[in-house]
């Protein structure tokens, strides 16, 4: 519910693969700054993989990761990928590659989820900040 995102709003300041405004907490306190530690700055937003097993392989395997958070400071990032990628997909369309073009799709949808999380988490904040001057 909308009063429910309000209230943890200070505590959150990540968008998950699903684009719901989230936190991230490790299941045990003491792990805390061992993940802060270990998480990982990607080119479109940070990993929170419990175990770290090397490098992604693929620019966009984040995207389909439910460890992956994205922040405010990705959004034109993600974004400019976004618009990229529809340029991407107008190509394939004309070459008909349908492999390709379903692939683009599918990181379109998850950008396109990101990126609508990221716009409730501004209007979460927004509220936020209105209601302290208030």
């Amino acid at each position: 519910s909308i009063e429910k995102l309000e209230k943890d709003a200070s505590t959150k300041g990540y968008v998950d693969m699903y684009g719901r405004v989230t936190c991230f907490k490790p299941r045990k306190r003491r792990y805390e700054k061992l993940a802060e530690l270990l998480k990982v700055s990607t080119p479109l937003g940070e990993c929170h993989r419990p175990i770290m097993l090397g490098d992604c392989q693929y620019r966009y395997a984040c995207l389909s990761c439910d460890h992956h958070r994205v922040t405010k400071t990705d959004k034109t990032k993600l974004s400019s990928d976004f618009q990229q990628l529809k340029l991407d997909l107008q190509q394939a369309q004309n070459k008909k590659e349908q492999r390709r073009v379903t692939e683009i799709n599918r990181l379109l949808e998850l950008l396109s989820t990101r990126l609508q999380g990221l716009n409730e988490l501004e209007k979460i904040e927004l509220g936020e900040q209105i209601n302290e001057k208030a």
